[in-house]
């Protein structure tokens, strides 16, 4: 829409959809094709996340391709659960979600997709895209381990690409709400939190994010207060997860520096402070979990190679 004189213009994005291509049989001189969308428009766009659940649902039953496991449905995906978000309570704890009787696991209690700019195995650029982790299938929601992620691309060149990564089936990838739970028994946690959660203050969690990294996984929870006078969140500690051992500080970069002893620069650098960053070798000379690689900041996947679809 034209922000001056009001003026609409529709582009097609994927011409080969159905449901379009009945619109444009009845309304011809309505819509106009995508690739004639300027340059600096077509940047801005972004993959639906109500289209990405959609297809997202569906795939944690339709990734299976031989027969007989489909048939069995023993190899179901869903979508990893909702670790939680918002007030934190006197004693930190992610508040469950109260489903309705006799009603199967929904999108309540289910990850909603986010938007990353990260670099993907075997990729030199980075790309923005939305990312949905899964969890194996159980009746009880008592599987929690991580099974694999999906993406979808925004970038121009890749708009609409769909690509999972499915952890080995040798592993057990610790999933969103596992790591939640070890944030949470953390000895070093809960002081940090009573100690922000009183005096007329209260720690609000953000959402967990689950980012891919080199041959692993990192997942990194923010938490801010905010004051009952000023009701503005500020950021004041950084959860970050990595191979099970867990680091709370004042900041993503020293959460890092906690796990890995150095990282890269991060955009909470201040002006005027230390600009040579610490190289992603480096970060990784220093108190590495047995067994794991430190992350680096240029690739994403699973210890052992995740399978790409």
């Amino acid at each position: 829409m034209d922000a001056y004189d009001g003026s609409m213009k529709f582009y097609v994005v994927d011409p080969s959809d159905p449901i379009i291509r009945v619109y444009q049989k009845a309304f011809p001189k309505l819509f106009t094709d995508g690739k004639d969308m300027p340059a600096d428009l077509r940047a801005h766009l972004r993959y639906p996340e109500d289209l990405f659940k959609v297809q997202t649902n569906m795939y944690g039953r339709y990734h299976m391709t031989d027969p007989t496991t489909f048939y069995k449905q023993s190899d179901l995906w869903d979508i990893a659960q909702d670790p939680g978000s918002g007030q934190v309570t006197a004693t930190p704890t992610t508040q469950p979600v109260v489903p309705i009787p006799g009603a199967p696991a929904g999108p309540s209690d289910r990850m909603d997709p986010y938007y990353l700019l990260m670099r993907l195995p075997n990729e030199r650029d980075e790309s923005f895209l939305i990312l949905q982790p899964f969890v194996p299938h159980s009746d009880n929601n008592s599987r929690k381990n991580m099974t694999a992620f999906m993406i979808a691309k925004s970038d121009p060149n890749d708009f609409g690409r769909l690509e999972a990564f499915v952890m080995p089936e040798d592993q057990q990838v610790i999933g969103p709400a596992q790591v939640d739970g070890l944030i949470n028994q953390d000895p070093s946690f809960a002081p940090q939190i009573t100690l922000l959660n009183q005096s007329g203050s209260k720690v609000i969690q953000g959402n967990l994010l689950v980012i891919p990294v080199n041959q692993s996984l990192l997942y990194i929870r923010p938490y801010f207060v905010e004051a009952s006078t000023t009701p503005v969140p500020q950021l004041k500690k950084v959860a970050v997860v990595y191979a099970g051992q867990v680091a709370v500080k004042d900041t993503l970069k020293d959460a890092l520096n906690a796990l890995f002893g150095g990282g890269a620069q991060t955009l909470e650098q201040q002006p005027g402070g230390p600009s040579t960053p610490t190289t992603a070798d480096d970060a990784g000379r220093h108190n590495q979990p047995a067994g794991e690689r430190a992350p680096q900041p240029s690739a994403a996947g699973v210890r052992g190679g995740p399978t790409s679809r």
